[in-house]
């Protein structure tokens, strides 16, 4: 069976950053793109198998549901095999050596943009050691962003060495940030203006590209089997 799948290129666009060359130029010539793209997809076509690892599951650090006594032995039971230490725009504010969230730069936007949700209003209820003791109980991998909005490549890397090197827990798989596309909004970033729309998305991603590597080159000075990876910046382009 065929399907026709239209997207239109001027309305959304998602740039995927890794490391491996991508510049921020090219990012920033996303935004020239106005065609309209068709694709098939032929869903009886197999091209590649994904691995059992693809089946996740978020983990928000304000969840105290994560270690009771049942949860691993849930996770096993459904299968779950990458478990992924990430909270929303709560990623950009944690402190991982102490186990807090720092004061939110765009409280004020955050708040009234989320309906009156403060992100300081749900602490961590579970240390990364303690997110890592399930996992390995549950027999899962797991994959940790990083703090982008308030945090350092530095103090990134640092991670990366507790977890690698001190720990052995041996992560593989970290992503910088968490929802950056929507830094301007409702994420707290330090590092954009909050103007929203079609400027403030573009000096986002430049912003992010520049940055991105940055995180990685310091990560991977500790580690270099970690995979540093981005997030997505997924924006509307308005006019």
């Amino acid at each position: 069976m065929t399907e026709t799948l239209v997207l239109g290129a001027k309305s959304v666009v998602c740039a995927m950053i890794t490391v491996l060359g991508l510049s921020s130029s090219a990012v920033a010539g996303a935004n020239e793109a106005h065609s309209v793209t068709v694709v098939r997809v032929n869903a009886k076509d197999v091209v590649r198998r994904l691995p059992a690892t693809v089946i996740g599951a978020d983990d928000p650090v304000w969840n105290p549901g994560l270690t009771a006594p049942i949860t691993a032995r849930r996770i096993w039971q459904a299968g779950i095999e990458d478990l992924n230490f990430d909270s929303g725009g709560q990623t950009d504010l944690y402190d991982w050596r102490t186990n807090t969230l720092r004061p939110d730069p765009d409280a004020a936007r955050d708040t009234a943009a989320l309906g009156g949700y403060s992100y300081a209003s749900a602490p961590p209820q579970y240390t990364f050691d303690q997110f890592e003791a399930v996992a390995r109980a549950a027999g899962a991998h797991t994959t940790v962003h990083v703090n982008y909005g308030t945090g350092t490549p530095a103090e990134a890397a640092a991670w990366v060495r507790y977890a690698n090197r001190e720990r052995g827990y041996g992560v593989r798989n970290w992503i910088i940030g968490e929802e950056v596309y929507n830094d301007q909004y409702t994420e707290p970033d330090r590092r954009v203006p909050l103007t929203g729309g079609r400027e403030s998305a573009a000096v986002n991603a430049r912003c992010y590209a520049r940055n991105v590597i940055a995180f990685s080159k310091a990560m991977k000075a500790v580690d270099r089997r970690s995979r540093s990876e981005s997030s997505c910046l997924l924006w509307t382009l308005l006019g």
